[in-house]
């Protein structure tokens, strides 16, 4: 019977975490999320244009250069897009008039990820997005939840801890979003759970459901965008540094093929998409600044990037990085992940030392990499949401125990500061992502609901809609009261 009511506890915080993701995802008007006029164009015409079903546009010799989508698909984002202080009303000015598109995907991303969401596609543009980040965010937490249940008690903390830790603001603004971005988080993140899960698990059930999760992870990443691609065969890489010597023999012969196997679907995903050739050319064009000069910018200003997870720096808000959050909420944010990472690296032997090793290097290297290659400087080109898979894998790993042992936990009080600041951080980033498009940035009222000049139709108002949110995050963030001791009940 005890076991009974803890399966229901953890069910009742995993559904309260949806619906704070749901709360997430009707937050902002449609064509908000970064690139969002590509993107939204090219799940309503995916590649190959020719056989997408849309009407296409050609060039003066005939060949293919876009297509017609709804003009609120491919304009609502220009209108308040980089305008802080605008609010979304002129996207209710836009209407359904099918109009011509070059900002669409011809090959460059993977396209998986847009043939999956064009099935969502309806005549209602707004009611399709909306449904499409609805579905985002139940993927994200029936996969989760699914790698949750196989994984053997010594990996929950670390999980809970690990993607608790990271949940807000971008993580939850970007998997409640159309933007390819979620399903790269998920994929990877799942990837590399699911194969920490599958090095030690004891069990066959368990490994054939963490092996088989472990590819839908890498296939996902691999749909997505190509840096997620090649992301999963770094982690997975990592992940193998971290458990190959506490591996039985028997369990190498299993795990080897099922890694080689999701590593090789990523691989190939980077090879096929054009969406690579930012690591041998760069972005755009050579600006002409002295190489030197840009390493040494971009060294020093590297931290703006990686703290970004937090919505804080200079280039690292929400939206079209023009939604500034709150000092409580990327204060709060990064205090949490400094102090997981501090309490994690207490348990430290050279393979852990090692696999963490390789996450950092890449988050530090691919984006100086990438910003050289285009002799651009930090805010220019590469996002802070292009790297969150790989920093929500180094937490991971900072935070995993000896193989067979429970990572490091969590005090009473350390977890209720942790509990905390996180419910903290998610209320006043929901407060803060709403009022942006409701009036603007520039009004400061509480109720967001004063001289609103934008909100959706349909549905619970923007007060209710901050309320909805926060107060599931609360009860779902109780989960990290379920982890703190060594043995907690439930959790086996």
């Amino acid at each position: 019977m005890r076991g009974y009511r803890d399966l229901l506890v953890v069910l009742a915080c995993v559904i309260a975490l949806c619906v704070a993701g749901f709360a997430w995802a009707f937050s902002s008007p449609i064509g908000s999320s970064p690139d969002d006029d590509f993107h939204q164009s090219s799940i309503w015409c995916p590649h190959p244009l020719e056989e997408s079903g849309c009407r296409v546009q050609y060039d003066d010799e005939g060949a293919v250069i876009g297509a017609y989508v709804p003009e609120i698909v491919r304009d609502a984002s220009e209108c308040f897009a980089a305008q802080p202080d605008q609010s979304a009303a002129c996207v209710d000015d836009l209407g359904v008039t099918l109009v011509p598109s070059d900002r669409i995907d011809q090959g460059r991303y993977p396209g998986g990820y847009y043939e999956a969401m064009n099935v969502f596609v309806g005549e209602d543009p707004i009611r399709s997005i909306l449904v499409m980040r609805l579905v985002n965010v139940a993927i994200a937490m029936l996969l989760f939840s699914a790698v949750g249940a196989v994984m053997p008690r010594p990996g929950r903390r670390m999980m809970t801890l690990a993607l608790l830790g990271m949940a807000v603001p971008l993580t939850a603004f970007l998997l409640g979003s159309v933007n390819p971005s979620s399903w790269a988080i998920v994929g990877v993140v799942t990837a590399w759970l699911s194969g920490y899960a599958l090095a030690i698990s004891t069990t066959a059930g368990r490994r054939i459901v963490a092996g088989a999760l472990l590819l839908v992870g890498a296939a996902m990443a691999a749909a997505s965008r190509t840096d997620a691609a090649a992301y999963v065969g770094v982690v997975l890489l990592a992940l193998l540094v971290l458990t190959w010597r506490h591996l039985p023999r028997r369990m190498r012969l299993v795990i080897i093929p099922v890694l080689a196997l999701a590593s090789a679907v990523g691989v190939a995903s980077f090879l096929l998409a054009n969406q690579k050739s930012a690591l041998t050319t760069g972005f755009g064009e050579d600006s002409g600044r002295n190489p030197v000069d840009v390493l040494f910018y971009n060294v020093t200003e590297l931290p703006d990037i990686l703290v970004g997870f937090s919505g804080a720096g200079v280039f690292s808000g929400l939206g079209w990085l023009d939604t500034a959050m709150p000092a409580i909420t990327h204060v709060s944010v990064t205090a949490v992940v400094a102090g997981l990472v501090a309490i994690g690296v207490r348990v430290m032997w050279p393979e852990k030392l090692l696999s963490l090793a390789v996450v950092v290097s890449a988050l530090v290297a691919l984006p100086l990499l990438v910003l050289q290659r285009s002799n651009a400087l930090v805010g220019e080109s590469v996002q802070p949401r292009y790297l969150l898979p790989l920093m929500i894998v180094a937490l991971a790993t900072a935070l995993a125990g000896r193989p067979n042992e429970e990572s490091p936990g969590l005090t009473s009080t350390q977890t209720i500061v942790v509990y905390t600041l996180l419910v903290l951080a998610n209320s006043f980033g929901l407060h803060a992502n709403i009022r942006r498009y409701v009036t603007g940035q520039d009004v400061r009222a509480f109720n967001l609901g004063q001289g609103a000049e934008w909100w959706w139709s349909f549905g619970p108002s923007p007060m209710e809609v901050w309320a909805i949110g926060s107060f599931a995050f609360a009860v779902g963030a109780l989960l990290l009261f379920r982890v703190r001791e060594s043995r907690s009940p439930g959790m086996r």
